[in-house]
């Protein structure tokens, strides 16, 4: 029963990961792993100024503000922003499962941040 739990979370992860994709019009393969790093300076500090919608998945909404604001500057160069590192190793922890219902939530949360930052 864990193994068949375990690969539906998968499958659903990958459906996410490939909606956020979308949505974001990146081709980016885990939005929701590892991560994140930003060098500090002035355009960093506006995509971090104001506070998030999405409350379960902000790091998509961080995203969707960089690329927006960065395409203003740059057009047609969002696709450079962005370098993804694969985890070569993963640790499960204890607790950090979600639970269908965050799928559902993060789903409203995808659609109003494509509505914002579009």
């Amino acid at each position: 029963m864990d193994d068949f739990i375990f690969e539906s979370d998968r499958l659903l992860g990958r459906i996410a990961a490939t909606l956020i994709s979308f949505a974001l019009k990146l081709d980016v393969y885990d939005t929701q792993c590892g991560a994140k790093l930003f060098r500090t300076n002035e355009f960093t500090r506006v995509i971090f100024d104001h506070p998030f919608e999405s409350s379960w998945i902000f790091d998509v909404e961080l995203i969707a503000r960089l690329i927006k604001s960065f395409s203003v500057i740059h057009p047609g160069y969002s696709d450079k922003l962005i370098y993804e590192f694969p985890l070569h190793d993963w640790c499960e922890m204890t607790g950090s499962k979600i639970r269908p219902s965050h799928y559902f939530k993060s789903l409203i949360d995808l659609i109003r941040i494509k509505i914002i930052y579009r």
